[in-house]
């Protein structure tokens, strides 16, 4: 779980990192089905 709050204009690292952190998101909610575990 991760929870990103900036105050303040983001640099370009900070904005990469939000990407990359949506993109893996919806990559595990994509993975998520019936019978499927975590480990």
């Amino acid at each position: 779980m991760t929870r990103t709050y900036l105050e303040g204009k983001a640099s370009d690292a900070q904005r990469r990192l939000v990407r990359t952190v949506r993109e893996a998101h919806k990559l595990a909610i994509g993975m998520i089905k019936p019978g499927v575990t975590g480990t």
